[in-house]
C-alpha cells in the first residue's frame, strides 16, 4: 500500500489519483486546484508562504501550472495584493 499526501488547497487531479485508491469506476471527479475561498496565499505567515511554496513546487507542472491560473483569476477579481503576498507575486507576473 503507497500513502499520498497532497497540499490541503488542492485536490489531487486525475493524473495522480489513476495510480492511487481512489481511482475506481464511477470515482467522483474533484475540480482542482480552485482557489474558492477569499483565504489566499497573501493571507498566510512566512512559514505558511515558504510551506506554500514547498508543496508547490513538488507537484507536478500541470498542476502548478493550474494552480497559477486559478490565483491570477482570484487576482483579477480580488486585487493581486490581497491573493499573493509579494514573494510569490512571480507566480503569476
Amino acid at each position: 500500500m503507497r500513502v499520498g499526501s497532497f497540499p490541503s488547497w488542492i485536490s489531487p487531479p486525475s493524473t495522480v489519483t489513476q495510480n492511487l485508491y481512489l481511482a475506481r469506476k464511477g470515482a467522483q471527479a474533484l475540480p482542482h486546484p480552485s482557489f474558492t475561498t477569499k483565504i489566499f496565499p497573501a493571507s498566510y505567515c512566512e512559514l505558511g508562504v515558504a510551506r506554500f511554496l514547498e508543496e508547490l513546487e513538488s507537484l507536478p507542472s500541470e498542476v502548478r501550472a493550474a494552480v497559477a491560473q486559478s490565483l491570477s483569476d482570484r487576482a483579477a477579481e480580488h486585487g493581486l495584493e490581497y491573493v499573493l503576498p509579494s514573494d510569490l507575486r512571480s507566480l503569476i507576473e
